[in-house]
Order: structure tokens, then C-alpha cells, then sequence
């Protein structure tokens, strides 16, 4: 099995640590492109240089996970890393339950206590917070972050890089558009366009997005 580089040097590379550690898995090290976190551990891992490494690095012997929380910028790492040839590893918690028909991407995150069932599509570099649970037959895009505590019921389409808040809830079959924010404990009972941020219990939106 081939060693873990890890994306990122903030705190949530620690919850990432602990996954793959419960996973016995082998971690190289971690890249970050702030100079002031160089040279600096987070649970004992060295962040020793700037993403940039990996082009000093063998394919054959790494596979990569981010741990940074923010779609566009996970979606940009991703990318570039892809187009570099690493091939991508998950982080799924052992104590995460996932239906046996769900299909996962690569670049998962999922963390403890995190309920998927049947017939869910996880796209590529997903973050799923611990708790959170997705029903049946939701499709969650690419680079979507999915915080603590949040509820996706059934038949939910979630588009790329849409970040959830902790503890939001999404109704039945519907959909929120690319780039969206949904705010903490907001309750999404209709269809949400792209690029915009809606809080509240319903949800309403309370802004465009840059």
C-alpha cells in the first residue's frame, strides 16, 4: 500500500491524521504552501515544504488526501494535483456506515458516525462531517463540504464546491446550485441557485456570492 501525503497543515488535517490512522494507514508527511507552517508537527507529522514537492515525487509510492475545508480552494489543489499523475486516497472513518450500493470517488474525507445510504453517488474530494448522514439516491458533486450534524434526505442533488453548514437540514428532492453556502441549522425546503449564500429556518438567501 502506498504512503499517505497529506494537503494542508491546518487543524483539519488533524481529524485526517486520526482517519487514517484508524485505517493503519502510512502518512509521508504534509505539504502547505504557508511558509510560516514549515517545519512545524501536527500530531507528531512534519509539515516539511510547499505542494510543490510532489513534483520531486514518485507516483509509484504516494497517494494524496486534502485537508483543507474550502471548496474552490480543494477544487483547485484536486486539479492540480491530478494533472500531475497522484492518484487520490479516502479517509473514511471506521466507524462511518455506508451502504453497500453507495458509489464513492476518491479524495473522500468521511468522518466518524456518518450514515450514507443506499444508492448515493459520492463524487471526487468530498468532506462529510462527523454525523452527518445523506439518504437514499442524493448525488453529491464534487468538492462539496458537508459540515457536522447535517441532514441530506432523499433524492437531493448537491452541486459542486457547495459548502453546508453544521447542522443544516436539505428536504426531499431538493437541489442546491455550484458554489452555494448553506448556513448552520438552516432548513433548505426548495431548490437553491448557484452562487449565492441562504440561512434560516425555512431558508432564505441573504446574498450573492463573489
Amino acid at each position: 500500500m502506498k504512503k499517505v501525503i497529506i494537503i494542508g497543515g491546518g487543524n483539519h488535517a488533524k481529524v485526517v491524521i486520526d482517519i487514517l490512522r484508524e485505517n493503519n494507514r502510512d502518512i509521508h508527511t504534509i505539504l502547505d504552501d504557508d511558509e510560516n507552517l514549515i517545519g512545524k508537527k501536527l500530531m507528531g507529522i512534519e509539515i516539511t515544504a510547499k505542494i510543490s514537492m510532489l513534483s520531486e515525487l514518485s507516483k509509484d509510492k504516494y497517494e494524496i488526501i486534502i485537508s483543507i475545508g474550502t471548496p474552490m480552494i480543494r477544487k483547485k489543489i484536486f486539479n492540480k494535483i491530478k494533472n500531475m499523475g497522484f492518484e487520490f486516497t479516502n479517509a473514511i472513518h471506521p466507524n462511518a456506515d455506508l451502504a453497500e450500493s453507495v458509489f464513492t470517488g476518491k479524495g473522500l474525507v468521511i468522518n466518524s458516525g456518518v450514515v450514507v445510504h443506499p444508492d448515493v453517488k459520492l463524487k471526487d474530494n468530498i468532506i462529510l462531517g462527523m454525523n452527518a448522514t445523506v439518504s437514499h439516491d442524493s448525488l453529491i458533486e464534487k468538492h462539496v463540504h458537508i459540515s457536522p450534524g447535517v441532514h441530506i434526505t432523499g433524492e437531493c442533488e448537491i452541486e459542486e464546491c457547495v459548502e453546508l453548514g453544521t447542522g443544516a437540514m436539505i428536504l426531499p428532492r431538493n437541489k442546491i446550485g455550484k458554489n452555494s453556502v448553506i448556513g448552520a441549522g438552516a432548513v433548505v425546503n426548495k431548490d437553491i441557485e448557484t452562487n449565492v449564500t441562504a440561512v434560516g429556518v425555512p431558508v432564505k438567501i441573504i446574498k450573492t456570492n463573489q
